[in-house]
């Protein structure tokens, strides 16, 4: 999945992550590093301070960017 989407930064986050903390942090990177292509820069990988609030958060977040950022239709109507 990173190799086809590219992310700049991977954000790994809920209730998981809380109880094993840093060592799933460390097993991501060495599972990305073993799958990179060569002379490819690694991805940053870092730790969700939101905790297990993450899915509430991002679907706030959702809700406010669907009112407030400008889609497509709603730049050519105008």
């Amino acid at each position: 999945m990173v190799g086809v989407l590219d992310p700049e930064l991977i954000v790994l986050g809920g209730p998981t992550v809380e109880l094993v903390g840093p060592r799933f942090g460390d097993s991501v990177v060495r599972a990305l590093r073993a799958a990179s292509l060569p002379g490819r820069p690694l991805d940053r990988v870092e730790l969700s301070s939101i905790g297990a609030d993450a899915g509430q958060v991002g679907a706030a977040v959702l809700v406010l960017r669907d009112a407030y950022a400008p889609g497509m239709q709603r730049l050519s109507l105008s």
